[in-house]
């Protein structure tokens, strides 16, 4: 049935392997549908000759080492909290960002129905890069595009805020004028 397609013989006792058509190999036992070694000859087929498992080793030693290797990108953060109220009242669903003054990352957190925020660097890491933030705070929704917020708190904002290593408490009080 497969009379064109080839097989690897290898002689222990040559260095070179022999190419030979299925159909002239020398009868040899089969053990459950394989040709086993005999007259010192080593089936090897030719299809696969033992590099596409080497290969394979490489690439998955590659995946589990390579992730070690590599420097951390993220800088310095710090831990953000606080407390935003507008007129004395916590303020909820208001998005607080602190934006660094060097070129960085910005974090983001929403005010809960006490009005406590937590700063969020990325998906699962909390925090803010470590230095100076201009701070803006927005309440614009669907209904309210313009928000309940003077521009003065998000847009053209002029609330700033330092964060340092370790816990930090930034509370912002607003007023609606």
């Amino acid at each position: 049935m497969n009379r064109l397609r080839t097989t690897r013989w290898s002689s222990r006792f040559s260095e070179r392997p022999a190419r030979v058509d299925r159909m002239a190999t020398p009868k040899l036992p089969l053990v459950r549908g394989r040709a086993v070694a005999a007259a010192g000859f080593e089936y090897v087929s030719g299809r696969n000759q033992g590099m596409p498992c080497v290969a394979l080793a490489l690439m998955l030693l590659t995946m589990l080492f390579a992730p070690g290797c590599g420097r951390d990108d993220r800088p310095p953060l710090g831990r953000v909290q606080g407390v935003v109220t507008l007129d004395g009242e916590p303020l909820e669903g208001a998005l607080v960002v602190f934006e660094p003054i060097e070129a960085a990352r910005p974090s983001r957190g929403v005010t809960d129905a006490a009005g406590r925020y937590t700063l969020v660097y990325l998906r699962d890491i909390e925090g803010a890069v470590i230095g100076e933030h201009e701070v803006k705070i927005v309440t614009a929704t669907e209904e309210s595009p313009e928000g309940q917020l003077p521009t003065h708190y998000n847009h053209a904002t002029t609330l700033t805020a330092e964060v340092t290593r370790g816990r930090n408490e930034h509370n912002f009080e607003l007023t609606s004028r």
